[in-house]
């Protein structure tokens, strides 16, 4: 979508850096940690952009200019409203944008967002051992990805 507009608008992005927030949880039960975080990732999707993208209505109680320019953390409802919207985004659709479970499962996530153009990635790891997650990723994600510039 990117890339064509910016052809579009005769804008060379040959050069252009794609960036993407993820989320990963390592699990060996990927359905119980999906469930555990699928509401704070509805959240965190919760954007008109990906609404756009995915054709789900938005709300009409939740107004994202008066979200994002008045500090949601002072204004509770601002952050239920939120919530609520926010469980629209079908499961289908959320869980696409996190990697959950096992390394394969997270390598299968960044693969098809590297697919899409993304060559900088923002992680946020979730779940029990967040320092065993991060040396999970080290010692199995980021040698797969090492072994694939390789090829």
């Amino acid at each position: 979508m990117i890339r064509e507009h910016a052809k579009n608008f005769g804008r060379d992005i040959s050069n252009f850096q794609f960036a993407n927030d993820v989320d990963v949880y390592f699990s060996d039960d990927g359905e119980e940690a999906w469930y555990k975080m699928r509401n704070a990732v509805k959240v965190s999707l919760y954007k008109p952009e990906l609404l756009k993208v995915h054709n789900i209505e938005q709300d009409s109680e939740f107004d994202f200019r008066k979200y994002f320019t008045e500090y949601a953390m002072n204004r509770p409802e601002l952050m239920e409203q939120m919530k609520k919207a926010a469980t629209k985004i079908p499961d289908s659709i959320a869980r696409t944008a996190i990697g959950v479970g096992q390394p394969d499962d997270v390598i299968a996530m960044l693969e098809r967002f590297i697919k899409a153009g993304v060559n900088h990635f923002i992680i946020r790891f979730w779940g029990e051992g967040y320092f065993k997650s991060i040396e999970m990723f080290g010692k199995k994600v980021i040698p797969y990805f090492r072994e694939q510039e390789k090829k």
